[in-house]
């Protein structure tokens, strides 16, 4: 008989270092960015990096993804001729 090993990880990555941060104003266009990490106790799946989406205002938008460790991301958009207004960035990411 063959025994075999299940890691399973039931967490999902923890998005942080949101900027701007939420209800914040700003007064010029700068960069969108957020910091992705899938090190919660010491077994991770890490973090899926094709399933890593942004939209500003409803609309997926591409993303600059930086590979901070194995489990660890930066992901940055740099949004271009915004008008003045509420907008709404949605991240989601999954491993």
């Amino acid at each position: 008989m063959q025994e075999k090993i299940l890691l399973i990880d039931l967490l999902n990555p923890l998005i942080k270092n949101l900027n701007p941060e939420n209800n914040s104003k700003i007064y010029s266009p700068s960069v969108i960015s957020a910091d992705i990490s899938n090190q919660i106790g010491l077994l991770s799946s890490g973090i899926n990096k094709s399933r890593v989406v942004m939209k500003f205002d409803g609309i997926e938008v591409p993303t600059n993804i930086s590979e901070r460790s194995n489990l660890d991301l930066s992901v940055n958009y740099f949004p271009e001729n915004i008008g003045e207004g509420l907008h709404v960035v949605y991240l989601n990411a999954t491993d």
